[in-house]
This record gives C-alpha cells, structure tokens and sequence, in this order.
C-alpha cells in the first residue's frame, strides 16, 4: 500500500504526506486510515489533531471526509490525556452530529494588509508593532516558511540579528492567539526553514 513511501509507518506520519500519494495509492491509504484503531493504552498526540485539521482543507473531498470521521472517532474515545486538546480543538460531543461544526469552532486569524491590523475572529489585538511587522511578513508569503532573518529584516530593515528575538516574538504572538509551539494553530514552525502561517485557519485581506 504504501510502496512509494516505505519509511512511513505512523498515522502521524502517513496524514503529513497523504496529499502527495498517486491517487491510486491514496484510495488505499484513505481505508487503512478508516480502519485505523489505537492500540490499548495508546494515544494520538495533538500533532495528530493539527494535521487531521489542516486536512479538513484539503481540495480532495474524500480526504476530507476521511479525516472528519477520524476526529469523530478520536471525539468518542476517552484519551485522558486529549482532554485539554480535545476543547482546544472543538472536538465536543456536537461534532459527533456534524464534523463541519469543528472547523467552525477554530476562530479566524485576520491579517488587514491594508490597515496593517490583526483581527482573531471580531476581536482586534493589540500587538506591538514588531509582532504586527512578522504577521504582516508572514502573509506576504502564504504557505511558504519565512526565515527568521527575513523576519528581523521586516522588523529593524537588517538582513541579520538575534535568533531569539524572533523566537520570543513568535512566542508571545502564539500567546495572544491563544496557541502554542505545541499546537501550532496559526503559525507553523519548520525546523531550519522559519515560519510560516497555517493555511485554512487564516484569512489574508490584501492590500
């Protein structure tokens, strides 16, 4: 089944590259997710969860079918350890009725290239301008990771600076999403590559 693809054996790691299988492997793949079951004292990380949501995006309706009945299946199951994650993710006993209610759940990040403001749902942030600066970088280049000097290029017009200063500014815009280095809802994180902003979860106004 997954001939082309012999190192993935992992749920996780088989939702990251599901969209680049060959359509006749993918049919294949998307049964073995459907018949996909934990083993006994098993959980699904909150990795699994970000991924399942980027996928209810996805342009392939039957991946996005797939992936909705895999969080209803993860909804019904009592992993203990998913209780925090699970509320952050909407995925409540309603979503059980209809999966399009989880991805209503998630709030809209807004980022106005025009007025250079930053909306999460109806609610503008009150950012520093450094922070608005990165957002604003970030949606120049949606779905392609930013690096972090190009990030402090944004902020102080520099090509290079301090690595942590982008880092803990990333962190407390995380902070006033309501996200996290772990959850990744809005800003993704790419080892040596930056940053980058989450597609589905984030609506650019263009200037």
């Amino acid at each position: 089944m997954l001939a082309h693809k012999k190192d993935l054996t992992t749920l996780e790691e088989v939702l990251g590259e599901i969209e680049s299988f060959p359509e006749d492997v993918r049919m294949s793949v998307l049964t073995w997710i459907r018949n996909w079951h934990w083993a006994r004292g098993a959980q699904p990380g909150s990795k699994i969860l970000k991924l399942c949501l980027a996928l209810m995006n996805s342009q392939d309706r039957q991946i996005a079918e797939e992936v909705s009945n895999l969080l209803i299946k993860i909804s019904t199951q009592d992993f203990s350890e998913l209780r925090e994650e699970r509320m952050s993710y909407a995925l409540s006993d309603r979503v059980k009725d209809n999966p399009a209610k989880l991805q209503e759940k998630m709030v809209k990040l807004i980022i106005d290239q025009v007025k250079q403001e930053i909306w999460l749902g109806e609610r503008n942030l009150a950012l520093t301008r450094a922070q608005v600066k990165i957002l604003l970088r970030l949606s120049y280049s949606p779905g392609i990771f930013v690096s972090p000097d190009l990030l402090y290029g944004a902020i102080y017009g520099e090509s290079s600076g301090i690595p942590g200063d982008i880092k803990s500014h990333i962190k407390n815009i995380r902070k006033a999403l309501g996200d996290s280095k772990e959850k990744q809802l809005y800003i993704e994180s790419g080892r040596a590559r930056g940053y980058r902003l989450v597609k589905g979860n984030v609506n650019i106004l263009r200037a």
